[in-house]
């Protein structure tokens, strides 16, 4: 199966294969597609969830980012709830989030940041992975970092709308290989009736369905799109070690699906890149920056 899928890749590189000749099990010989835009991966007995293998010395490079200096040290204590970040390959964003733990994003927050990231996606081969089900093109629209150190309790969630289908997709990986593994790493929702899969119903609250883990390794990635129900499993790092975790979200060149997808995208992070290729402020960032128009004006 690894060759198969080395062998679509290149030849998807050299112009001689088209999206379209491209088996679904070059994108993971798992997951089947049940109903539109609805797929279920056999092995982990979930929807639209895949696992796939990346270059972990192209993880090195995003984890020499995040471990150079001291720019993302202190990420994970006590602070403002969003903060500016400023390292040698650009400017980031820092949202710390209120999840039942201390988990934060710290998102791209500039071009420079953002090309930087982008090199490291294409070098992954990431688009022409995910090329099958994705016949208009591949984009990305952001890249962060996702870091914790502890996490007290459940809070189960999908990333996205069920109207999205799976137009737009969540990778995460993690930087390292981490101590700590006989918890904190990620529960998730499991079907176990046939049944959810033939009629395509794999809602959490289905007969069937049950809690179950996945651990985390460098080198593998976990993407998932929407209906994947999961949440960070409770525990802790080893001696408070910080986990962190490279993330890209991408997905379709369609700008019919923006709409839904930014609902989640607008957000994740301050800045982003749409469908079409546009590099603009997500709701978020606008919020914040009419925050800042109305402190200028002397309005607040």
């Amino acid at each position: 199966m690894l060759l198969a899928r080395a062998l679509c890749t290149s030849l998807w590189r050299q112009g001689h294969l088209h999206c379209s000749h491209i088996s679904m099990d070059a994108v993971d010989c798992d997951v089947r597609r049940v109903n539109g835009g609805l797929h279920f991966n056999s092995r982990l007995a979930a929807p639209n969830v895949w696992e796939i293998d990346v270059d972990q010395g192209l993880v090195d490079a995003a984890g020499s980012i995040f471990e150079c200096g001291t720019p993302f040290k202190s990420v994970t204590e006590d602070g403002e709830p969003y903060e500016e970040i400023a390292t040698s390959v650009g400017s980031f964003f820092l949202q710390r989030i209120n999840w039942k733990s201390d988990a934060c994003w710290i998102s791209v927050d500039d071009r420079e940041a953002f090309d930087a990231f982008s090199s490291i996606f294409t070098r992954m081969g990431l688009a022409e992975h995910f090329a099958p089900l994705f016949p208009d093109g591949v984009r990305l629209y952001s890249a962060f970092y996702v870091v914790r150190s502890e996490c007290s309790a459940h809070n189960f969630h999908v990333d996205y709308k069920p109207e999205v289908g799976a137009d737009a997709m969540t990778l995460i990986t993690p930087l390292r290989d981490f101590k700590q593994t006989d918890n904190f790493q990620l529960s998730y929702v499991a079907h176990r009736g046939g049944m959810l899969q033939k009629e395509g119903l794999l809602d959490e609250g289905e007969p069937g369905s049950e809690i179950r883990r996945y651990e985390y390794k460098k080198g593998k990635a976990i993407v998932f799109a929407s209906k994947f129900m999961h949440s960070t499993e409770p525990g802790a790092g080893y001696n408070g070690e910080p986990h962190a975790y490279l993330c890209f979200t991408f997905g379709t060149t369609n700008m019919d699906s923006w709409a839904q997808i930014s609902r989640t995208l607008g957000t994740q992070s301050r800045v982003v890149v749409r469908p079409d290729g546009d590099y603009v402020l997500t709701a978020l960032g606008e919020r914040i920056e009419e925050i800042l128009r109305m402190q200028r004006d002397g309005r607040t």
